[in-house]
């Protein structure tokens, strides 16, 4: 079977009655951490700059700013509030997979669910699990020495996992949006006299 296939499946079937108690009770506290080094962060370096700059990539009053409350783009909320979250290196980190999953993760669902409206907190958090799961799957499957920024790129299908899940996308549609992520990853993906390949 097709990794993205196979992973794609199991973010549209799993719900969360499916998940573990464990991996519910770690969602929620991964969940409070997260939102409190995003809170640290915004004090962070270049925080006032890129929001300034983001502020600057459309009108749509879709999303908040972590404590500053400046209303963005979907994306471009998750973008200042990943930046928020990850500037001091504190959020968390999966050792053996090399990613810091609930930064990219956490900053799009926030994003989906609040551009969405009317999502519960079982399913924020099902997509949350389920976006970290992915992640952290593919950052555990590279066997390959660190050539690209893994957590930019495994977070990158986390993404696309929460965003689908929460838009209720069926198997081949969470395919796609999986597909849109391998290619943000080849498009920016530079061959070096070094390293020929990402």
């Amino acid at each position: 079977m097709d990794a993205i296939l196979g992973l794609s499946e199991h973010v549209v079937r799993t719900g969360y009655r499916d998940l573990p108690s464990a991996a519910v009770g770690a969602t929620k506290t991964f969940l409070q951490d997260t939102i409190g080094v995003g809170v640290a962060g915004s004090a962070g370096p270049w925080v006032e700059e890129l929001v300034g700059c983001l502020c600057g990539w459309g009108a749509a009053d879709e999303a908040t700013v972590l404590v500053r409350g400046t209303r963005l783009p979907a994306p471009a909320a998750a973008v200042a509030n990943a930046y928020q979250i990850n500037n001091s290196e504190f959020d968390c980190v999966h050792e053996a997979a090399v990613v810091h999953p609930m930064t990219g993760v956490l900053s799009a669902t926030l994003a989906q669910a609040e551009r969405q409206g009317g999502v519960r907190g079982e399913e924020l958090i099902a997509a949350v699990a389920l976006g970290v799961d992915v992640a952290c799957h593919i950052g555990a499957a590279s066997r390959a020495p660190l050539k690209f920024f893994r957590p930019g790129t495994a977070d990158g299908f986390g993404a696309a996992a929460v965003v689908g899940k929460l838009m209720g996308f069926d198997a081949a549609t969470m395919v796609r949006a999986m597909g849109s992520s391998i290619a943000r990853c080849a498009a920016r993906c530079r061959p070096t006299p070094r390293a020929r390949s990402c």
